[in-house]
Formats: structure tokens, sequence, C-alpha cells
């Protein structure tokens, strides 16, 4: 007997009488057609049971496979909340297929807005950002997305108390399985105490600045006054430092030496304008003096000068 598929044969109900032959009546063949007929509807109600059964069984695996991916989806956006909390910072993704913001932990303790305070599009956060920002942050967002770079920008916003608050926003791009980018995840951070830091930090360094530049002036006028009084004098003013090497040389000691300033000053010692027969000989009277040996050169010039400070 056929299904009612036609392309399947179930079987076949075959009726003998194996005692004597038998003349089939119209009745025992209308009873052959209803036994037939029931046998399929038992086939056909055993076959939509088994396949009913399988269907089942595949939905009872689907519904265990959801259960265990939303355990593990609430698993890791717990993860993601504690890691939220204790960075101190903003959590937020951005979703390109539907154009809206998800907003994660300390929205409040940053900003002062609760999350269903904040905006869930992208125009509504630029209007938070401080007037003198936007641009750039909109200049630099477009940059980024073009040349599919990590976003990282700091500027103001304003927080919920109507005051604005420097922060440092970063965020990379999420990537579906197919290798396809369908949007950000990111990290804002209240940056506003480095902020003022830096601000105090550059006011100090123009007020000294502006002292270097003033103590520099003054030293300039006093040098200037020195060397004037110096070379209104007829006679020769050299000064040395600790290592006898000269630091002042005079106009009159340019006239009486040959030597101009440039030639001599941090590069000579005064020895280079005696005669080192006299210096000698200096060095020599100054050892029987003084009962020590004086070497000729600095020190011959310099040894009754040190023991007079003594």
């Amino acid at each position: 007997f056929p299904s009612h598929d036609t392309s399947v044969l179930w079987g076949l109900l075959i009726v003998h009488q194996c005692a004597a032959p038998r003349i089939w009546q119209e009745q025992d063949l209308d009873l052959i057609q209803q036994l037939s007929v029931q046998l399929e509807i038992a086939i056909q109600q055993a076959n939509a049971y088994t396949k009913l059964e399988q269907e089942l069984q595949v939905t009872e695996a689907a519904k265990v496979l959801i259960k265990e991916q939303v355990a593990d989806l609430t698993a890791w956006r717990n993860r993601y909340e504690k890691v939220g909390l204790v960075s101190g910072q903003i959590l937020y993704e951005f979703d390109f297929r539907t154009a809206t913001i998800t907003w994660g932990a300390n929205t409040q303790l940053i900003l002062g807005y609760s999350i269903p305070e904040l905006p869930r599009d992208l125009d509504g956060w630029v209007q938070l950002i401080h007037p003198e920002d936007r641009q750039h942050f909109e200049e630099a967002l477009k940059h980024n997305r073009l040349n599919k770079l990590p976003f990282f920008e700091q500027y103001r916003v304003k927080h919920r108390n109507e005051y604005y608050i420097w922060v440092e926003d970063r965020n990379d791009y999420l990537i579906d399985n197919d290798g396809m980018v369908i949007g950000v995840i990111g990290v804002i951070a209240d940056i506003t105490k480095r902020k003022q830091d830096e601000l105090e930090l550059q006011h100090l360094n123009q007020s000294l600045e502006l002292a270097v530049q003033k103590r520099t002036q003054e030293l300039w006028q006093v040098n200037k006054l020195q060397r004037t009084i110096l070379d209104s004098a007829d006679y020769a003013m050299i000064t040395l430092d600790l290592n006898g090497i000269v630091q002042t040389f005079n106009a009159g000691a340019e006239k009486m030496f040959g030597y101009s300033m440039s030639e001599v000053v941090g590069c000579y010692a005064p020895v280079k304008f005696h005669d080192f027969t006299q210096i000698t000989e200096v060095a020599a009277a100054l050892s029987q003096e003084l009962g020590r040996s004086i070497t000729p050169g600095l020190e011959a010039l310099t040894s009754k000068v040190n023991q007079a400070k003594g």
C-alpha cells in the first residue's frame, strides 16, 4: 500500500487462504481496503510521532545551548562591569549597525549622569562636548574611522552639575566572526586633575622663564657696567677663576700685553704674560721664604695671597 506521498512505498498487504482455492467477494476486497487505510493511518501517526520526538530532542538541545550561551554572556557582562568599576573609568560600546551607544560602569561617578540619562546616539554625546573641542573631536573621529585607526583623544565634557571636566577617550574596533567591523569598545577616564597640574606646571615654567630672563638682563647690565669700569681704567686688570684661568681682561690689559680679550678669557693662565725665567726666580725665593717647595707657574704668583687668606 502506498503513502499519500506517491514517491514512497511503505509496504505490501497480502491476504490469502492456504487451505483451498477461494473466490474473493466484493465485501472481502472492501474489508482489505479498509484494513490498508487503517494501517496507513497508523504508520503516518508513528512517523509523525518519531519526527516530533526528534524535533523535541533538537529543541531541548538548542535550549540547553542557548542557556549555556546566556550564562557565558552574563558571566562576561559581569566581568566587564567589574573591570569597569575597578578601573574607575567609563566603559562603553558603539554599534555601527544600530548607531547606538551602550554605557557601562562609572558614568555617575565621573559625569554625574545615570546610564538612562546619557545619550544613546553619537550626536547626543557630541552635544555634551565643550563647544571649543567639538570640531577637533569630530575631525579626529572621521580621520580614525577612515584610516581604521584606534581612537585616542582628550577633550572637555559637560558634567551633570553644569561644569566641564577633562576626559581621555580611547577605543578600538570590534570584529565579528566574519571579520567585519561592527563597532568600537572604549574607556573614558577623568583627567581633570592631571590637566590642572599640567596647567600649573606650565604657569610655573613661564614664571621661571620670565625670572631667568629678568635675572639674565640684570646680570648683563651688571657685566656691562663692570666692563665699562674696567675698560675706563688706564692700568691692566685681570681676574682669574680657582683654576687660574682668565675671566676678565680689560682694555688696559689689552694695551699692555697686546692680546685681545677674546683671545685670553677662558683660555689662558696669567703665567703666559710673564717671563718664565723671572717666575722661576720668584718661585725659588718664595720656597726659601715659606719653607716649602713652590713650583714655577700659577703657584708662584698666588702662594703669598693664599697664605695670607689662611
